[in-house]
């Protein structure tokens, strides 16, 4: 699913799939919605936004930037996807090799964990290892 704007209004939210949304909160967080429940996107609930990591990083960040906001901490998705599955974790690697030096950071501790999981294949820690030397 790519996003798109189908009319000239400002949008409140930026649906992702599967019926969930994102969209910012009054107190200036941000928050994942699916049907009538909502959770912030913080530290324990920030794996509710995976599917984000099915789209292209620069196509999420343009749909933040017509929010009129772009501060959303895509980091904190990238370090929950990164302790979850193999495919998770292979998306948010493709992510993380664009993030920004800070945002880099912000996830060096989860790329080190995917480095001995045992779960993940070769060329993912690899991977890995390659971007935690540039955080």
């Amino acid at each position: 699913m790519a996003f798109s704007s189908s009319s000239s209004a400002k949008p409140t939210s930026i649906p992702f799939g599967n019926g969930l949304l994102i969209r910012p909160t009054a107190d200036g967080g941000w928050e994942v919605c699916s049907n009538a429940e909502c959770w912030p996107l913080n530290e324990q609930e920030s794996w509710r936004a995976v599917a984000l990591l099915e789209q292209p990083l620069t196509d999420v960040r343009a749909a933040l930037a017509r929010l009129g906001r772009d501060e959303v901490p895509l980091s904190r998705v990238v370090n929950a996807a990164l302790s979850m599955s193999a495919h998770w974790a292979e998306l948010a690697l493709r992510w993380a090799a664009d993030f920004t030096a800070v945002e880099r950071q912000a996830i060096e501790p989860a790329l080190r964990s995917v480095q001995s999981a045992p779960w993940a294949k070769q060329k993912l820690k690899h991977t890995a290892r390659r971007l935690a030397k540039t955080a």
